[in-house]
Protein backbone atom coordinates (compact mmCIF):
# COMPACT_ATOMS: atom_id res chain seq x y z
CA UNK A 1 0.00 0.00 0.00
CA UNK A 2 1.10 3.42 -1.02
CA UNK A 3 0.22 6.78 0.23
CA UNK A 4 1.80 9.17 -2.14
CA UNK A 5 0.77 13.19 -1.98
CA UNK A 6 -0.76 14.33 -4.30
CA UNK A 7 1.59 16.34 -7.71
CA UNK A 8 -0.07 18.30 -10.42
CA UNK A 9 1.98 18.03 -13.53
CA UNK A 10 2.10 21.51 -15.37
CA UNK A 11 0.49 19.83 -18.55
CA UNK A 12 -2.43 18.41 -16.75
CA UNK A 13 -5.60 19.78 -17.07
CA UNK A 14 -6.40 20.07 -13.48
CA UNK A 15 -3.47 22.02 -13.00
CA UNK A 16 -5.62 24.95 -13.85
CA UNK A 17 -8.46 24.07 -10.99
CA UNK A 18 -8.07 27.02 -8.13
CA UNK A 19 -6.07 26.83 -5.70
CA UNK A 20 -9.21 25.94 -3.03
CA UNK A 21 -9.92 22.69 -4.93
CA UNK A 22 -6.90 20.92 -3.32
CA UNK A 23 -5.83 20.05 0.01
CA UNK A 24 -3.66 22.59 1.99
CA UNK A 25 -0.39 21.68 2.97
CA UNK A 26 -1.69 20.91 6.78
CA UNK A 27 -4.37 19.23 5.22
CA UNK A 28 -2.84 17.00 3.51
CA UNK A 29 -0.37 16.16 6.54
CA UNK A 30 -3.36 14.94 8.58
CA UNK A 31 -5.00 12.86 6.01
CA UNK A 32 -1.19 10.96 5.75
CA UNK A 33 -0.73 10.62 9.15
CA UNK A 34 -3.82 9.40 9.87
CA UNK A 35 -3.44 6.73 7.22
CA UNK A 36 -0.37 5.89 8.88
CA UNK A 37 -1.96 5.10 12.48
CA UNK A 38 -4.88 3.28 10.66
CA UNK A 39 -2.35 1.25 8.05
CA UNK A 40 0.00 0.32 11.12
CA UNK A 41 -3.04 -0.99 13.30
CA UNK A 42 -3.62 -3.41 10.52
CA UNK A 43 0.30 -4.55 10.82
CA UNK A 44 1.46 -2.95 7.78
CA UNK A 45 5.60 -1.73 8.17
CA UNK A 46 5.99 1.73 7.34
CA UNK A 47 9.04 1.40 5.38
CA UNK A 48 10.06 3.37 2.94
CA UNK A 49 8.07 6.58 3.54
CA UNK A 50 5.16 6.46 1.66
CA UNK A 51 4.92 2.65 1.34
CA UNK A 52 3.13 0.06 3.85
CA UNK A 53 4.17 -3.45 3.34
CA UNK A 54 3.01 -6.84 5.86
CA UNK A 55 6.75 -7.19 5.38
CA UNK A 56 9.69 -5.01 6.24
CA UNK A 57 11.90 -3.09 3.81
CA UNK A 58 11.19 -2.56 -0.32
CA UNK A 59 14.14 -4.29 -2.23
CA UNK A 60 13.72 -1.05 -5.43
CA UNK A 61 13.89 1.34 -3.07
CA UNK A 62 17.28 0.31 -0.71
CA UNK A 63 18.55 0.22 -4.14
CA UNK A 64 18.38 3.26 -4.96
CA UNK A 65 19.38 5.18 -1.54
CA UNK A 66 22.64 2.18 -1.95
CA UNK A 67 23.37 3.56 -5.58
CA UNK A 68 21.94 1.00 -6.92
CA UNK A 69 21.59 0.61 -10.94
CA UNK A 70 18.14 0.57 -11.92
CA UNK A 71 16.64 1.04 -15.30
CA UNK A 72 13.59 3.37 -15.97
CA UNK A 73 11.13 2.08 -18.07
CA UNK A 74 7.78 3.84 -19.94
CA UNK A 75 7.07 8.07 -20.22
CA UNK A 76 7.94 10.29 -17.54
CA UNK A 77 10.37 7.27 -15.45
CA UNK A 78 13.65 8.08 -14.09
CA UNK A 79 16.51 5.82 -13.83
CA UNK A 80 20.46 5.34 -12.76
CA UNK A 81 23.14 3.79 -14.58
CA UNK A 82 26.76 4.18 -14.75
CA UNK A 83 26.74 6.85 -12.69
CA UNK A 84 24.07 9.02 -14.70
CA UNK A 85 20.70 9.93 -13.30
CA UNK A 86 18.14 10.41 -16.74
CA UNK A 87 14.78 10.81 -16.81
CA UNK A 88 12.20 10.28 -19.83
CA UNK A 89 9.84 12.28 -21.58
CA UNK A 90 7.05 12.92 -19.91
CA UNK A 91 5.36 13.90 -23.44
CA UNK A 92 3.21 10.43 -24.58
CA UNK A 93 3.13 11.26 -28.50
CA UNK A 94 6.64 12.41 -28.33
CA UNK A 95 7.86 8.88 -26.10
CA UNK A 96 5.90 7.02 -28.51
CA UNK A 97 7.33 8.53 -31.70
CA UNK A 98 10.77 8.15 -30.19
CA UNK A 99 10.66 4.46 -29.63
CA UNK A 100 9.07 3.50 -32.76
CA UNK A 101 12.30 5.04 -34.36
CA UNK A 102 14.02 2.94 -32.01
CA UNK A 103 15.61 6.51 -30.53
CA UNK A 104 16.02 6.56 -26.68
CA UNK A 105 13.06 8.60 -24.88
CA UNK A 106 15.41 9.67 -22.65
CA UNK A 107 15.01 13.81 -22.07
CA UNK A 108 17.60 14.97 -19.96
CA UNK A 109 20.48 13.09 -17.79
CA UNK A 110 23.02 14.22 -15.35
CA UNK A 111 26.78 12.62 -14.80
CA UNK A 112 26.48 12.49 -11.11
CA UNK A 113 30.05 13.74 -9.05
CA UNK A 114 30.70 12.08 -5.84
CA UNK A 115 29.38 14.91 -3.88
CA UNK A 116 25.95 14.64 -5.76
CA UNK A 117 26.61 10.82 -5.55
CA UNK A 118 26.35 11.69 -1.56
CA UNK A 119 22.97 13.83 -2.17
CA UNK A 120 21.61 11.15 -3.67
CA UNK A 121 22.64 8.74 -1.19
CA UNK A 122 21.28 11.22 1.81
CA UNK A 123 17.72 12.00 -0.06
CA UNK A 124 16.54 8.28 -0.76
CA UNK A 125 18.14 7.33 2.08
CA UNK A 126 16.05 9.15 4.54
CA UNK A 127 12.94 8.65 2.23
CA UNK A 128 14.31 4.87 3.29
CA UNK A 129 13.54 5.99 6.65
CA UNK A 130 17.66 5.42 7.85
CA UNK A 131 21.06 5.32 6.58
CA UNK A 132 23.29 3.14 7.94
CA UNK A 133 26.60 4.90 9.25
CA UNK A 134 29.07 2.44 8.61
CA UNK A 135 27.67 1.65 5.12
CA UNK A 136 27.57 5.72 4.20
CA UNK A 137 31.70 5.81 5.46
CA UNK A 138 32.28 2.45 3.45
CA UNK A 139 31.03 3.95 0.15
CA UNK A 140 32.25 7.69 0.44
CA UNK A 141 35.34 6.91 2.79
CA UNK A 142 34.31 9.70 5.11
CA UNK A 143 31.51 9.97 7.76
CA UNK A 144 28.36 11.62 7.38
CA UNK A 145 28.89 14.56 9.48
CA UNK A 146 31.66 15.30 7.77
CA UNK A 147 29.25 16.56 4.80
CA UNK A 148 25.67 17.27 6.79
CA UNK A 149 26.80 17.87 10.09
CA UNK A 150 25.19 21.47 10.34
CA UNK A 151 22.03 20.17 8.54
CA UNK A 152 21.38 16.80 10.69
CA UNK A 153 22.06 19.20 14.26
CA UNK A 154 19.40 21.47 12.70
CA UNK A 155 17.19 18.53 11.61
CA UNK A 156 17.38 16.55 15.63
CA UNK A 157 16.84 20.15 17.34
CA UNK A 158 13.22 19.78 15.24
CA UNK A 159 12.89 16.56 16.55
CA UNK A 160 12.87 15.39 12.51
CA UNK A 161 15.74 13.02 12.59
CA UNK A 162 16.60 10.43 15.20
CA UNK A 163 20.55 9.95 15.32
CA UNK A 164 21.58 6.58 17.51
CA UNK A 165 24.94 4.24 17.66
CA UNK A 166 23.87 2.80 13.90
CA UNK A 167 21.91 4.73 12.36
CA UNK A 168 20.62 8.38 11.30
CA UNK A 169 16.81 7.92 10.18
CA UNK A 170 13.43 9.96 10.06
CA UNK A 171 11.69 10.74 13.02
CA UNK A 172 7.16 10.26 12.67
CA UNK A 173 6.99 13.61 12.39
CA UNK A 174 10.27 13.98 9.91
CA UNK A 175 8.51 10.76 8.04
CA UNK A 176 5.30 13.52 7.32
CA UNK A 177 7.66 16.38 6.37
CA UNK A 178 10.06 13.55 3.94
CA UNK A 179 10.50 15.68 0.77
CA UNK A 180 11.43 18.91 3.16
CA UNK A 181 13.89 17.26 4.74
CA UNK A 182 15.22 15.22 1.99
CA UNK A 183 15.67 18.60 -0.33
CA UNK A 184 17.95 20.20 2.36
CA UNK A 185 20.91 17.38 1.29
CA UNK A 186 20.83 18.63 -2.50
CA UNK A 187 22.75 21.02 -4.59
CA UNK A 188 21.19 22.68 -7.54
CA UNK A 189 21.68 20.09 -9.78
CA UNK A 190 20.50 16.98 -7.58
CA UNK A 191 17.66 19.46 -6.75
CA UNK A 192 17.10 19.96 -10.88
CA UNK A 193 16.87 16.59 -11.11
CA UNK A 194 13.99 16.16 -8.41
CA UNK A 195 11.79 19.34 -10.68
CA UNK A 196 12.48 17.13 -13.95
CA UNK A 197 9.36 15.52 -13.58
CA UNK A 198 7.25 18.70 -14.81
CA UNK A 199 5.45 18.85 -11.47
CA UNK A 200 4.29 21.84 -10.01
CA UNK A 201 2.63 24.18 -7.01
CA UNK A 202 0.88 20.73 -5.24
CA UNK A 203 4.06 19.06 -4.89
CA UNK A 204 5.00 20.48 -1.51
CA UNK A 205 3.55 18.26 0.91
Amino acid sequence: VTDYPLYVCRQSPISRKPDDSFPKHWESMVMAHQATKSLEREGFIHEPVHWFSKKCGHKQQKRKYRNGQIVGLGMSSYGYYAGVQYHNTPDMREYMKMTKRGLSPVKEGIKLTKDMKKARYMVFGMKYGHINKMEYQRIFGSEIKDAYSEILEMLKSLNLVYEDLENIGLTCLGKLLSEEVSVLFTDKKTEKLQKMKGCGKYGDY
